[in-house]
């Protein structure tokens, strides 16, 4: 019998119930991008809020619902900087994510590698 299966049996044989572990609930966002988060959530729907989605992409709803990141979202700048933003609606953003190349073809989807001339 493995030694798991005995220390199981002591316990059952003891009467003893194992100690609970504390769950410990982990954080979606770090404290950073938390302060970054409560800036950023009312500059984006003031962006896009009563605007038309620029993308058009087939299957458009036409009205904008959130913002397309040209450049992506991965640091901080980036995702304050308004000017890669562009109204979108949720359709068009995911269809762009899910298309990469189309996006990038009609330039909404840029590297964020590259250097701004």
């Amino acid at each position: 019998m493995s030694d798991y299966l005995n220390y199981r049996q002591q316990l059952k044989l003891s009467g003893k119930q194992p100690k609970e572990k504390k769950r410990v609930k982990i954080q979606q966002y770090s404290k950073k991008r938390q302060r970054a988060n409560r800036e950023y959530f009312p500059k984006s729907r003031l962006f896009w809020e009563g605007k038309q989605c620029v993308i058009r992409a087939p299957g458009c709803t036409g009205a904008a619902q959130c913002v397309n990141h040209r450049k992506g979202k991965s640091s901080i700048d980036l995702l304050l900087d308004e000017r890669y933003w562009e109204p979108a609606c949720f359709h068009c953003n995911n269809y762009i994510e899910d298309h990469h190349q189309w996006g990038a073809d009609r330039g909404h989807k840029l590297s964020r590698n590259k250097k701004e001339q």
